[in-house]
């Protein structure tokens, strides 16, 4: 499941089921949505 948490002071992090960063956004609802699609296609490749 990919998930996210905050990264740095301004910033949010996507990480991989492994915890490995794939991505990092200015916003909350950036991250949770990036982290939504990908838990999405994970799901659908299965």
């Amino acid at each position: 499941m990919y998930t996210f948490k905050k990264y740095s002071a301004r910033s949010w992090a996507v990480y991989d089921p492994a915890g490995q960063l794939v991505c990092v956004t200015v916003y909350k609802k950036g991250a949770q949505t990036a982290a939504d699609l990908l838990n999405e296609l994970a799901s659908t490749d299965q």
